[in-house]
């Protein structure tokens, strides 16, 4: 199951010191991917990774302008960007500490996401107010904190993440924060612990925090009669036995579960890559094999006599 974990604030303002500079922190070229299905791969979250180099340079006396991170809470994001006020005579040093923080991000994102770029720019014009000091801290200190990845992995199923969360979306404009996590869990308690823990931790900085668009989770069945139906019929038309899995995503059957309990469902279709990126594909081949697998199951099931189709 899962559910959507928003959370809202309006922070303190300030205008900025009046030796302040402005400049852009961006993390780009990320690979992102399906926050379920992809979120043990240890692949990079934008959001998780630029609140990590916005929390090295608090040391230049650093304040958050704006953020926006993300566009979609089911998706690992893939860019990151950050505008920030500091005294003009600590951009020199700033701007060496990201350069070092690229350096040590980089090394540990090596053979996952070889296209990770972090980039400081300074700009022209200095915005009129940011976050004040006390304000940007807290923010950036809850963000650091946040429950982000892989939170449990299953005890029963091997391989199969239990628990998780994905911090999708994170914007701050004008002193508006944002955030939408997605977390996720084959146990409704485990998603449950998860947005007690956001709630508790994001009240210590004054924001508002609801759980939206929870699912129940859908527990497999292996000796479904529907899953040995569609096994045989895998086999007579394609020549091979299916791969039968249990994966960490929210599936409608979940949904249709929770109002028909007795209901006997599997779930199944074409072979999909990179879900949940620019980069989703579909195997073509896969479709027209679906298709007849779709066709034969359901003329298996009509042909079948009524005590058998149970």
């Amino acid at each position: 199951g899962g559910a959507d974990i928003v959370v809202e604030a309006q922070l303190p303002t300030a205008a900025p010191e009046a030796d302040a500079i402005a400049l852009q922190v961006a993390v780009t070229g990320l690979v992102g991917g399906h926050s379920g299905m992809d979120i043990h791969r240890g692949r990079g979250n934008a959001n998780r990774l630029l609140v990590r180099v916005l929390r090295a340079l608090e040391t230049y006396d650093i304040r958050l302008v704006d953020y926006r991170g993300g566009t979609l809470r089911n998706v690992i994001p893939r860019e990151a960007f950050a505008t920030l006020v500091l005294p003009a005579d600590e951009f020199a040093a700033a701007e060496r500490r990201v350069g070092e923080m690229e350096q040590e991000l980089r090394a540990e994102l090596s053979g996952v996401d070889e296209g990770f770029r972090l980039a400081v720019s300074r700009l022209q014009a200095v915005p009129d107010e940011a976050l004040n000091a006390h304000a940007s801290r807290m923010l950036l200190a809850a963000l650091n904190v946040a429950p982000c990845g892989v939170e449990r992995m299953s005890t029963s199923l091997p391989d199969i993440v239990e628990t998780s969360s994905n911090l999708g979306v994170v914007s701050v404009e004008e002193g508006r924060f944002y955030l939408c996590a997605l977390v996720r869990s084959l146990r409704d308690s485990g998603v449950r612990d998860l947005a007690d823990r956001f709630q508790g931790l994001f009240e210590l900085i004054g924001a508002r925090t609801r759980v939206e668009h929870a699912y129940p989770g859908w527990n497999p069945v292996p000796d479904s009669a529907l899953l040995q139906r569609f096994q045989r019929l895998h086999v007579q038309l394609l020549g091979s036995k299916p791969a039968v899995k249990v994966i960490h995503a929210g599936l409608e059957c979940g949904i249709l579960a929770g109002k028909y309990p007795d209901l006997e469902m599997i779930s199944f279709g074409p072979l999909i890559r990179g879900a949940h990126s620019p980069d989703e594909r579909v195997e073509l081949s896969s479709v027209e094999e679906f298709w007849q697998l779709l066709r034969a199951l359901i003329e298996d099931l009509a042909d079948a006599e009524p005590s058998a189709r149970r």
